[in-house]
């Protein structure tokens, strides 16, 4: 689920995750149902360029594919044959025939395919054309690699949840630095390398009927305001870069204002929109997406860029993330006396995974005090006893959870977390009670550093997954559940730590991050903000 954050990425992620499933779905429906028009008449020079979901056109010789949900592609007519700018997806095909028909062009004058970015949506068919018309698939240098070898996945969707959508090698047959300029009849393109969406995301700047038309892909998503920037907020797998996307922006703010902006989803604005775009609009709209990058890339270096993404790093001193077992987190806490362990996830693998992963921080197993418990649900207790029975730990955890742990580990040392014994008195532990789920669990925070801490365990809950996985409980409670996620609220953590990281998101959180996740959990219970 980074997840690759800013002060509204929470929120905007969801809406944006909300609107591709339900694109997807109208996309199925369509391809069974829908029938494109024989014909659409041209747009003519005084009319606003409004984006509709379907084929138009917006100049002579210009159109849009706009029925290829989530994204769209667009056409260019020369004396030479037809240049297409991204094609959609595989299963996206038919569609995109009908409408070319539609809009009376013939598919087999397709000479090019210009790719602006190497994520499913926008180039999964360019095979298929190819294939059937023999036009060359040009594509940026920085993600041919992922075309050709057909991945990996979280490179071609990035967060999005399209698990059923097949991937195939994708021929690149030009790659693109951005120094090019492409010609076909009277077409003369400008390559504009626009790093930081992904690392090969390229724009296209044409001079088309007497106006400058810029293909932005997904560098600038829509015109009511939304840049592509959610992936540099993601995790590395996830190829966004927030320095990259920094220098795009600053670079096309020196380029004057396209007369027209054709981006790659126009279909998820919230509003009727203008393809022609102002200069104060250029501006404001790139000078806004620099700040963000700005601010991005300055908490990276101060804070580092903590994703909990299965790779081990010290978050904070004394702090460290070792990694992911069965697909959860596993955290210890460190001073010069003690080492203490957050869950036990694992099973028997628990022991030898510790030992290989402390000493990447100079530490040692036998050095294990204490194995911290936010819950006592196999996911997180799985390799208790083993840990247990290697070191001698104690555990700490609420008194719930007391029947639970003497029946995995019968000799193992309770302890509460309002008794701990002084040589653990520095953890200073706060226990928040999440209440409401079938089974009590326990957030810990604490204190270290100046910044508060929050290991929350399996809660909040996240976007619903499969309820099989025993992490994923519907609430027994709703009441009760509602008033957990308030007293999480009140914890205002800097760092979070849970036991499944969504995306591999960013340990540190800012601004509007805690609230947007917390009020993300209140609508997967059916309640919005």
């Amino acid at each position: 689920m980074r997840l690759t954050r800013h002060d509204r990425f929470g929120r905007k992620l969801i809406l944006v995750s909300m609107t591709v499933a339900s694109l997807i779905c109208v996309l199925v429906v369509t391809l069974i149902n829908e029938e494109i028009p024989d014909s659409v008449p041209a747009e003519q020079p005084e009319k606003p360029a409004i984006f509709v979901p379907g084929p138009q056109t917006f100049a002579p010789g210009l159109h849009v594919l706009g029925a290829l949900s989530p994204s769209v592609a667009y056409v260019l007519e020369t004396s030479d044959g037809l240049i297409l700018v991204d094609c959609g997806l595989r299963q996206s095909h038919e569609l995109l025939l009908k409408q070319m028909q539609a809009l009376h062009l013939n598919v087999a004058d397709l000479k090019m395919i210009l790719i602006t970015h190497g994520h499913g949506d926008h180039y999964l068919g360019a095979m298929q054309l190819r294939e059937l018309t023999g036009a060359k698939i040009y594509a940026g240098a920085g993600d041919s690699a992922v075309l050709r070898n057909a991945g990996p996945r979280e490179a071609v969707f990035s967060t999005f949840p399209m698990d059923n959508v097949p991937i195939e090698p994708t021929v690149v047959d030009v790659e693109l630095s951005g120094s090019e300029t492409i010609e076909l009849g009277e077409a003369v393109i400008q390559v504009l390398a626009t790093p930081g969406h992904t690392p090969g995301s390229t724009c296209y700047l044409v001079d088309w009927a007497g106006k400058t038309v810029l293909f932005s892909g997904d560098t600038i998503m829509t015109i009511d305001g939304d840049l592509g920037t959610y992936s540099a907020y993601l995790a590395p797998e996830f190829r966004g870069d927030a320095q990259a996307y920094l220098q795009t922006l600053r670079d096309l703010q020196h380029l004057p204002a396209p007369d027209l902006l054709l981006p790659g989803h126009p279909e998820t604005q919230r509003r009727m929109v203008n393809a022609r775009v102002s200069p104060e609009w250029w501006s404001a709209t790139l000078s806004r997406g620099i700040e963000q990058m700005e601010q991005l890339v300055a908490r990276f270096e101060t804070d580092g860029a903590d994703f909990l993404d299965g790779i081990p790093k010290q978050i904070a001193t004394g702090l460290f993330y070792l990694g992911d077992l069965n697909q959860t987190a596993v955290y210890c806490l460190s001073d010069d006396a003690a080492l203490i362990l957050v869950d036990a996830p694992g099973g028997a693998k628990l022991v030898d995974f510790l030992s290989e992963h402390l000493k990447m921080f100079g530490r040692e197993l036998p050095m294990l005090d204490a194995v911290i418990l936010t819950g006592t649900t196999p996911t997180l207790v799985a390799g208790l006893s083993s840990v247990v029975n290697a070191t001698g730990c104690r555990i700490i955890a609420a008194e719930s959870a007391r029947a639970d742990v003497e029946r995995l580990c019968a000799n193992a040392a309770f302890t509460l977390s309002e008794d701990l014994p002084e040589q653990l008195a520095w953890l200073n532990l706060e226990r928040i009670p999440v209440l409401g789920f079938g089974s009590e669990r326990s957030a810990w925070l604490l204190n270290r550093e100046g910044k508060r801490i929050l290991f929350s365990g399996l809660a909040p809950l996240l976007v619903p997954s499969d309820p099989a996985n025993d992490w994923y409980l519907t609430p027994l409670d709703l009441p009760e559940g509602l008033r957990s996620l308030h007293r999480l609220a009140g914890t205002r953590p800097q760092i979070w730590l849970p036991a499944r990281p969504n995306h591999g998101q960013n340990a540190n959180l800012y601004g509007r991050d805690w609230t947007d996740t917390l009020n993300q959990s209140r609508m997967s219970l059916g309640y919005g903000y």
